[in-house]
C-alpha cells in the first residue's frame, strides 16, 4: 500500500475515533475541541468529509439486479476429489453416467462408485 494511502487511512481512523468520542461526550463542539486541542473548523470539516465518504460507500454498495432465465431441467452433479465436475442431465442413461464417473474416478486414482 502506498505511503500516502496509509497516511490517509490513519487520519481517517483518527478522525472517526475523535468524532465517536465527541458524540459520546455530550460536550459542545467548542468544549470538546478545546479539551482535545483540535480546531473547531477541523472537526466540522472532517465530520462533513466522512459523511460524504460514507454516503458514497452506501450508494456504491447498492445491489444490482440482473435478469435471470430459469430453465426447467434437473441434473445431478458429481464432484470428484480432483475437482472434476460431472453434470448428468435429467433423463440421461443412469448406467452410462455411472460408467463415465467410474472411468473418470479410476483414471484420477479416486475410489469408484
Amino acid at each position: 500500500m502506498a505511503r500516502t494511502t496509509q497516511r490517509r487511512l490513519v487520519l481517517e481512523r483518527r478522525w472517526r475515533g475523535l468524532l465517536a468520542d465527541f458524540k459520546r461526550s455530550g460536550m459542545s463542539v467548542r468544549a470538546f475541541c478545546a479539551a482535545r486541542g483540535i480546531s473547531e473548523a477541523s472537526l466540522y470539516s472532517w465530520r462533513s468529509e466522512l459523511a460524504r465518504r460514507d454516503q458514497r460507500v452506501s450508494k456504491s454498495s447498492t445491489p444490482t439486479f440482473v435478469p435471470v432465465t430459469i430453465v426447467a431441467s434437473a441434473a445431478i452433479e458429481v464432484v470428484l476429489s480432483t475437482g472434476v465436475i460431472v453434470r448428468v442431465p435429467a433423463g440421461a442413461d443412469g448406467d452410462l453416467a455411472a460408467r463415465l464417473i467410474d472411468a473418470l474416478a479410476s483414471h484420477a486414482g479416486v475410489a469408484s462408485c
